[in-house]
């Protein structure tokens, strides 16, 4: 029917391409004006008839009209801060979500297994801004922040800064420091998605050219007098996660050894206290180097400087101070003896791997000391006091961690809104709890499986029972660590359930992570045969198998 205009004596004719009656008397024409028409389906056929004119009330025909409450939800959850506390216990939410098409919930950093087969049709909005910017670069910008970001902790949480901090600074693309981020994110998600084995040539291919990208654009800015801290930091941690990603043995540990040297450059001036973005940066290098010490074995720190070892939390709470038997000891400059407990005082260190501040402080300090051991071929009575009084604030430490997630003592920093999100939270801190204590015995006392069964099983059950309620991607050291020492039919049921599981992240590493724990496991049970005794009482390194097949595996 004709569109009638406000005067009852004019009516718009509807002509193409020029409306003559409305041209004629200089009205604006409706016809003309700006309509936006929503197209589900890229390979849809629509044509324009010249008027730019579809009735809007189609784009809604084939779906069920939502009430006001529910539109309210939906706009509220599109918040990644509210998202978890609008639908986690809501039944009344539709399969359909206008709002879901903006790609603004993340869905608590669980990995539906559709995601990438759905990714290409995804793509209707450009996620990043430069002009220049290719299919596969939008594509790979995309995968990273609704797939590769949420991998980068077990759970969801509104501080992840992969999926807020990261994606927000690389778009700005302008500086050497953006542009290299920009590059080794898109470097990073391709490796995923080869890993994924979604067209994995294709993606090696990328992976390697968005790779060197980033690495042109660090040493534009290294060259610069004053680069930025935290845009330099994060390009190189994310270059050391796309080495990781790759799957190959020890290109990362590269990238590491140079963000810690950048670390140690700014110290003084403690830069990551400029920003949140900075502060998340150090912290997850800081982490990253805890794990990767727990790592080395005697040919491990061969080659490295010596520094890469020293990471003493001795004179930081809950540890307190050693007095002069940690001074003779650990001689290291004090500056570099306080740097990763300065950066652990800031609020929430430990939470992107599942951890905490306490119990990563726990592993750092059994490291050390394992190291100062293997150095000294006789061990001194100094050597032995200090040991024990490392041993009686570690099990103080790790008692009380137990204590607080026995009784849900929350940090405050915590943001976890439901009750489902702290027991999986709880789970994994449990994890970490009883890996802890397997890696002090082992790492101290060279205990066999026999003796540490019981913590194996309750990090193994632990892992079993997050899995079972969540599909994130939850840190690999603590179920490793156990896994390596199991030899029971029941605890190795349960590590072959792990393997399978942690290979479908499409992490590269996590193949040879099954490699080395497989070798483990047949190394022992030859090893029983041989010696005709209990596999629970064979012994076996993994560090040395792991440089004996050339890996060098970061735990994370």
């Amino acid at each position: 029917m004709p569109r009638r205009r406000r005067d009852r004596t004019f009516t718009c004719d509807e002509q193409r391409p020029h409306c003559r009656a409305c041209q004629r008397l200089g009205h604006l024409c409706d016809g003309y004006g700006a309509k936006l028409v929503w197209i589900e389906d890229k390979d849809q056929p629509y044509r324009s008839d010249g008027r730019r004119y579809i009735d809007c009330d189609a784009t809604w025909a084939d779906h069920a009209i939502l009430d006001s409450e529910l539109v309210d939800q939906l706009i509220y959850g599109c918040d990644p801060e509210c998202a978890e506390e609008v639908f986690n216990s809501s039944s009344t939410q539709p399969t359909f979500n206008p709002f879901g098409s903006f790609r603004a919930l993340v869905n608590n950093a669980d990995h539906p297994p559709g995601l990438l087969s759905n990714a290409y049709k995804l793509l209707t909005i450009d996620p990043t801004d430069p002009s220049s910017s290719s299919s596969e670069a939008r594509f790979l910008f995309h995968h990273y922040t609704n797939h590769v970001s949420t991998m980068m902790i077990p759970l969801f949480h509104p501080r992840n800064p992969w999926y807020s901090y990261y994606p927000a600074v690389a778009r700005c693309y302008e500086t050497s420091e953006q542009r290299a981020l920009y590059n080794a994110m898109l470097s990073h998600a391709a490796y995923n998605l080869a890993g994924l084995a979604s067209l994995p040539d294709k993606m090696v291919l990328l992976a390697t050219e968005y790779y060197t990208n980033a690495i042109e654009q660090l040493k534009s800015s290294l060259r610069r007098q004053n680069p930025d801290y935290g845009g330099t930091l994060a390009a190189v941690m994310t270059l050391c996660m796309a080495e990781v990603y790759s799957g190959r043995p020890g290109t990362w540990r590269l990238h590491l050894s140079g963000a810690w040297s950048l670390l140690r450059e700014y110290s003084k001036k403690e830069p990551w206290t400029d920003s949140d973005f900075a502060c998340c940066s150090t912290q997850s290098l800081c982490i990253t180097k805890i794990i990767a010490d727990t790592g080395k074995g005697h040919k491990g720190t061969a080659g490295i400087d010596d520094s890469w070892t020293r990471i003493p939390f001795l004179d930081w709470q809950p540890f307190g101070s050693l007095g002069n038997s940690s001074t003779s000891i650990m001689d290291d400059d004090e500056a570099e003896r306080s740097l990763i407990s300065r950066v652990s005082s800031t609020p929430g260190f430990g939470f992107t791997i599942g951890s905490t501040d306490s119990l990563l402080a726990c592993i750092s300090v059994i490291t050390i000391a394992g190291k100062k051991m293997r150095a000294k071929s006789s061990h001194t009575q100094q050597q032995a006091d200090f040991i024990d009084e490392i041993l009686s604030k570690v099990f103080s430490c790790l008692d009380k961690c137990k204590e607080e997630t026995t009784y849900n003592i929350r940090d405050p920093f915590d943001e976890l809104h439901d009750i489902k999100s702290q027991i999986l939270a709880n789970h994994q801190r449990e994890a970490f709890i009883s890996a802890t204590y397997i890696y002090l015995y082992r790492v101290l006392f060279d205990l066999p499986p026999y003796s540490v069964r019981k913590y194996v099983s309750e990090v193994l059950l632990r892992i079993s029972a997050f899995h079972s309620e969540s599909d994130g991607n939850l840190s690999i050291w603590p179920a490793f660590i156990a896994a390596v020492e199991v030899y029971t039919p029941e605890d190795i049921a349960l590590a072959r359930n792990w393997l399978d599981r942690t290979i479908m992240f499409g992490i590269g590493s996590r193949v040879c992570v099954r490699r080395l724990v497989e070798e483990i496991w047949k190394r022992r049970d030859e090893a029983a045969d041989e010696l005709e005794i209990d596999k629970g009482l064979i012994s076996i390194d993994w560090r040395a198998v792991m440089e004996e097949l050339g890996m060098d595996i970061l735990l994370v």
